[in-house]
């Protein structure tokens, strides 16, 4: 295993926790037997899916565990990518050819001996992702998340980098041994952060954001409603936006008296170069098309609930 490899494989089990507290059961493979109740065709204890034409290796491959009607079973299929110099599209090609191979590797005849999913393709970076990056993954049906800039994870993304440097240093690690050993070895002596909020926001136009908070989601303001109001903020600090016009923003919720913040990077779907010349009446309205509502599907009391984020625009001077 190089640094490079470690690096990466440390932001993969960060990520795979997270998707496993929002109700994403991991597909494990172990001494030739999948090891989940629910059947996801692994093939092997690396991760892989059988393709059309080869086999493929997978970060994470997940469940959802709830399912939705005239929809077959969402299975996601998670890049974690920590690049220091941002994610490019080629990344993306490689991502769209994988997908491609294992969406079409269904035939009639197996009709009754398989199950049929729909393969939810993301990937997530530690850094940012380029501008042709996003265009090719949103023409192609990927997500994409990052995490550039996000200050809540400044801390843990730097101590993994030192952590890493170090080792890499010091010699103690394998380069081209048995990867698995590893990484349950470098897993263990590296703590990974417990966020007490890690949510997956949808938009109006079915952009998807990741809310991350060191706070607890606030619940009791959903006991008797499915729709609260929140407004939706960004970092003034020019530390904060690069050059790649990353943004992070956070939304606060109406009538939390804790005023928590739940953080998420923007895409260049939001924030693409020259938004910051355009009159503020044309940058209210442009968000307004993009964050009027966030729906969330969460559990609350131990019942999932879709909940509604209502963005509200009255104080037009804090908002963007």
């Amino acid at each position: 295993m190089t640094c490079a490899q470690l690096r990466g494989y440390l932001f993969e089990i960060f990520v795979s926790i997270m998707l496993e507290k929002n109700g994403f059961i991991k597909c494990e493979f172990s001494n030739g037997t999948q090891i989940n109740q629910q059947p996801c065709e692994l093939i092997s204890q690396d991760g892989e899916l059988q393709g059309r034409g080869t086999k493929h290796q997978i970060d994470f491959i997940g469940i959802y565990e709830r399912n939705i009607p005239f929809i077959y079973p969402l299975r996601i299929l998670v890049e974690c990518k920590y690049y220091k110099n941002g994610i490019y599209k080629n990344v993306i090609r490689e991502f769209i050819g994988v997908t491609k191979d294992i969406d079409e590797n269904y035939f009639y005849n197996q009709r009754e001996e398989r199950i049929r999913f729909l393969n939810i393709p993301i990937v997530f970076s530690a850094t940012f992702f380029h501008e042709e990056a996003i265009n090719l993954a949103w023409a192609h049906g990927i997500s994409t998340v990052s995490y550039h800039n996000i200050p809540i994870l400044k801390d843990f993304l730097e101590r993994l980098d030192n952590f890493v440097n170090n080792i890499c240093r010091s010699r103690n690690y394998i380069v081209n041994a048995d990867a698995n050993h590893a990484k349950e070895m470098f897993s263990n002596q590296f703590e990974i952060p417990d966020l007490q909020t890690f949510l997956f926001a949808t938009t109006e136009k079915g952009l998807l954001l990741n809310l991350i908070s060191n706070d607890n989601y606030p619940d009791e303001l959903f006991e008797n409603t499915d729709e609260r109001s929140c407004g939706i903020y960004f970092l003034e600090s020019d530390e904060n936006q690069d050059e790649n016009n990353n943004r992070v923003f956070y939304i606060l919720l109406q009538d939390d008296t804790q005023n928590r913040r739940f953080y998420f990077q923007a895409s260049d779907a939001l924030m693409r170069k020259g938004f910051s010349t355009l009159p503020l009446r044309d940058r209210i309205y442009e968000k307004i098309r993009y964050f009027k509502q966030l729906t969330i599907i969460k559990k609350i009391y131990g019942l999932y609930r879709i909940i509604k984020l209502n963005v509200e625009f009255q104080n037009l001077e804090r908002i963007f």
